[in-house]
């Protein structure tokens, strides 16, 4: 729900907030055996989202990005050989979902989309595959539009130092890394084309809003 999200004045959100407890919860209670046994369990009715999410803290684990050394066994989740069957578990059910159509209405569409990518281990050639099709449907464009525009909130320190009591809100477009799950030149043409529609429907207001994001990013890309 929107009310997971964290906002102006918090930090992390409830994905996150879930994670910190798992750990708390089960680190200093169970051997790493045993919650390794009781994750792999119950990932097997994990949400999508949440699979992926849970999958990937556990292979990183072992294999952290910035390519430090692993967490020591009374840290990890799992045994490195069950985080590797929940990585595999996770690319199963992300292909399942892009062909069910549970993929398409994820709140979390964007992360999903570059977690695929990231366990395909393919340089993208999935999820490309798959965004190719998708951008050919207009309902899929204001679907992508909004799952690649986010906000920001930010105070300004007013003209008595005091600074602002009601936060502001700020439009993104999240642009930069999409290249590496789709064509970027075919994704501007495309909203640029339903733009100029002007249509006031929800998914109209949605690409116009990316797009006018996307021209400020143009002019300042660090806007």
């Amino acid at each position: 729900m929107e009310s997971d999200s964290a906002t102006a004045f918090e930090i992390g959100d409830n994905q996150q907030r879930i994670h910190w407890l798992l750990r708390r919860l089960t680190l200093d209670r169970f051997d790493l055996a045993t919650r390794s046994k009781v994750f792999i369990e119950a990932s097997e009715k994990a949400a999508l989202s949440w699979l992926i999410d849970f999958a990937q803290s556990a292979y990183r684990d072992y294999h952290a990005n910035d390519g430090q050394p692993p967490e020591p066994e009374q840290r990890c989740l799992t045994t490195e050989a069950d985080a590797d069957a929940l990585r595999q578990r996770a690319l199963s059910r992300i292909r399942d979902a892009s062909r069910s159509g549970e993929l398409a209405i994820s709140k979390r569409l964007a992360y999903l989309l570059f977690m695929w990518r990231d366990v395909a281990n393919d340089d993208g050639a999935e999820v490309k595959a798959w965004t190719a099709t998708q951008m050919k449907d207009d309902a899929m464009m204001a679907t992508f539009a909004k799952a690649f525009t986010s906000y920001s909130w930010s105070r300004s320190l007013g003209m008595t130092g005091l600074g602002d009591t009601v936060a502001k809100r700020n439009t993104r477009a999240n642009v930069d890394p999409l290249d590496k799950i789709l064509d970027k030149p075919t994704l501007r043409a495309r909203v640029e084309q339903l733009a100029a529609k002007n249509a006031s429907d929800d998914g109209g207001v949605a690409i116009c809003e990316f797009l006018s994001a996307w021209k400020r990013h143009d002019a300042d890309p660090r806007d």
